[in-house]
């Protein structure tokens, strides 16, 4: 079966910004190449792509330094995650940096990636 592991918060938008005419559209086949080059990337990596990774290999293949293990293992500490959503949030955070074409997980990976969590849940 499959998962959908990210969740996010949307406020309500202001009715003038939805009926204003657009400058900036969205380039659905822009997100659609860099989605393909993500997957690409993750299958020639590790081979599967990082929603299959196991918990064992996550470290390894995030890279993170000594300063983000830290700040991630305090992060997870104060938000109560257990370990499978430590490991889910470091796949999402993975995947954030393959899309950005990053070989290391950064901070700001890890952070954006913990925010998808649902903000009204108690530990996991």
């Amino acid at each position: 079966m499959d998962r959908f592991d990210l969740h996010a918060t949307l406020n309500r938008v202001d009715t003038a910004l939805i009926l204003k005419k657009h400058e900036e559209r969205l380039d659905t086949g822009a997100l659609q190449t860099k989605t393909a080059q993500a997957r690409s990337q993750q299958l020639h990596r590790q081979g599967v792509l990082n929603a299959a990774l196991p918990g064992s290999a996550l470290e390894a293949l995030c890279q993170l330094d000594d300063g983000d293990l830290d700040w991630l293992a305090k992060a997870a500490n104060r938000l109560k995650l257990s370990a499978r959503t430590l490991h889910r949030s470091m796949r999402v955070a993975r995947t954030i940096a393959d899309l950005s074409g990053s070989a290391r997980v950064g901070r700001d990976d890890l952070a954006e990636a913990l925010s998808f969590r649902p903000a009204n849940r108690g530990g996991a």
